[in-house]
Order: C-alpha cells, then structure tokens, then sequence
C-alpha cells in the first residue's frame, strides 16, 4: 500500500463524513436508551482500536526486509525522520496538548499541570537511567511506548467522547486524531529501530500500545456512562441536548475528566524523547549539509502539527456551528 493510495482513502471517506445526514445523530443520544448507548461506545472504541492499530503498522509498509531495516537505520533518511519525530513532538507539545490543558483552566490547575509535567520529565529520567543498568535494554523505546500508550488513551477517549454526543461530529474526531497519529507513528516506529528494536517487533509494539491504549480509553468511558446513567434519565432532555451541544467542542479538544491529568504527563513524557532522545543526535551529527536537512525536517514536522491542529479547530468550529 502506497502513502497516495492511504491519503486517497482518506480523502474519500472525509467527503463521505461532510455529507451524512445528521438524522443519524439521534441514534447516539444517550438518554434515549442507556444499553444501547452503552453497546454504541463499545463497538465505538473497538473499531478506532482496529483504526489506530492499522496506523501503527503504517510505517512497516515501507521497510519490507530485515537488509532494507539495516540499511534504512543508516541511512541520511532516517536521520531526517528523526529531526521530523523531535519536530512533531515540540509541536504536538507546544500547539497542541498545552492549548488543550490550558483551555479554561484555572490559575491552581496550570499550576498543577505544571507540576505533573515537571515530574513526568523526571520520571522519564529515572527509568532512563535504571533501564540503562539493565543489559540490553531499550531505555528510549520503553519510554516512547508509555508515552504512546498515554497518548492513545486520551485520544481514544476524545474520539468515545465525541461519538457519545453524534456520530457525525464523532467521525470528524476520529478523522481529525487520525491526521494527528500518522505521523507520530511514523516518528515512533523511527524511534524503536533506533534504539534496537526488529522490525517485527517494532510493529509489535505498536499494535500493543495502539490496541490497548484505545480499549482502556473504551473502557473508561463505558463506566463512566454506567455511573452517570441514572443522573442522565433524571435530567430534562432539552436542558440536556442543550449542554451536550455546549460541551461538542470540548469533547473534541479532549476536555474530559479521563485526560485531566494524562495530558500533562504526556507532555512531559514527550518533551523528554524530543529534547533528550533525539536533538544531541542533531547537535552531535558532524554532516553539517546533514545537519541543516535536519533542522529543515524539525521544522516540517512542527509546520504540520500545527496545520493539522488548525484543520481540527476549524472542523470543530464547523460541526458545532447553530446551522447544523
């Protein structure tokens, strides 16, 4: 499978999400029916597991052999799709999951995610330095795969989240996170063979943390359903479409009580591989033509995070607009 053919499927299956008719939002109203909502969330979250799974192993259509996976990790190549893997983490960072804790945050909450962060990046830190006393270890791809692990949870939350309130604005999320991980996967199978990792195993790991991160995020939300279930029939049905029209935007910028405190450790888990697992790579490369490919690549990967983040604040903007 090519990157044309995948970027064509996605075409097309966006113009199909612009075009559905928005009847078949109240199938997904939850007050209506509390099992059928319940077994919605489910089926939900395990086909954006299958999704995010298929994502993950993306990247191994390009390194086919185990003579193309020695040749690529030496390669001028690779070194530019880690200066991209350091780009999109800085901007995933900075211009999109900070924008998101800090969205109507009060001055003790960004303090607190100050705080979460901080110990995030020392924690990463300290697992780095105990994995490195252990023979044989992948000190840098543990830690990328607990921080994608993180990651797949809150996005896979967003994506329930946003299912809960219509199928048409759940598509654009999931749309949306899907633009948002074909890179960082790419990034992150670069990551696992830099630091040792097969190529089988590489795609191992990606299926476990795709595939786990999003079911635990079902999960999550499949609870939380349960428990609110009772105060959902007591409310008013108008008063509550109402609030679950107010709180769409949200669901899609990942504002929920399951990532609260995820995101942050996130960050702080991201801005370790960026800063300390990657860039000395770029300081220390003595190719200077190299070199400046690299930054060139550093910045790529920070220009599309932040055009992807402003494609997904437009299609919020637009599914939660009063005409639709």
């Amino acid at each position: 499978m090519s990157l044309i053919k995948f970027l064509q499927c996605f075409l097309f299956v966006s113009c199909i999400v612009l075009v559905l008719p928005t009847d078949i939002n109240d199938k997904f109203q939850q007050c209506s029916d509390q099992n059928n909502s319940f077994d919605s969330i489910l089926i939900v979250g395990l086909t954006s597991a299958f999704v995010f799974c298929f994502i993950g192993i993306l990247p191994s259509f390009f390194i086919r052999t185990d003579a193309d996976e020695k040749k690529f990790i030496n390669s001028s190549l690779f070194k530019l799709l880690l200066a991209f893997a350091a780009g999109s983490l800085i901007g995933d960072v900075f211009l999109h999951l900070l924008p998101e804790i800090s969205h109507r945050a009060s001055e003790s909450q960004l303090m607190i995610n100050g705080l979460i962060i901080i110990s995030s990046f020392l924690l990463f830190l300290i697992v780095e330095i105990l994995t490195e006393l252990v023979p044989n270890a992948h000190a840098l791809g543990t830690l990328n795969l607990i921080a994608n692990f993180l990651d797949n949870s809150v996005h896979g939350t967003t994506v329930v989240g946003a299912f809960k309130n219509s199928f048409k604005f759940g598509m654009v999320a999931l749309l949306a996170t899907i633009l948002h991980e074909v890179p960082h996967e790419f990034s992150d199978f670069a990551l696992l063979l830099r630091d040792g990792y097969s190529r089988k195993k590489a795609v191992f790991a990606q299926l476990i943390t795709a595939f786990s991160g999003t079911i635990t995020a079902t999960l999550a939300s499949a609870f939380t359903l349960s428990a609110n279930s009772l105060d959902c029939v007591k409310d008013n049905h108008n008063m509550y479409k109402k609030e679950s029209q107010i709180g769409n935007i949200d669901q899609l910028h990942g504002h929920h009580g399951h990532g609260s405190y995820i995101l942050p450790f996130t960050i702080g888990g991201f801005l370790y591989i960026a800063l300390v697992g990657i860039i000395p790579d770029i300081i220390n490369e003595e190719n200077k033509k190299t070199t400046l490919l690299q930054i060139l690549s550093f910045i790529l990967g920070t220009s599309f995070i932040f055009f992807l983040t402003q494609f997904e604040t437009l299609m919020a903007h637009y599914f939660t607009s009063p005409i639709l």
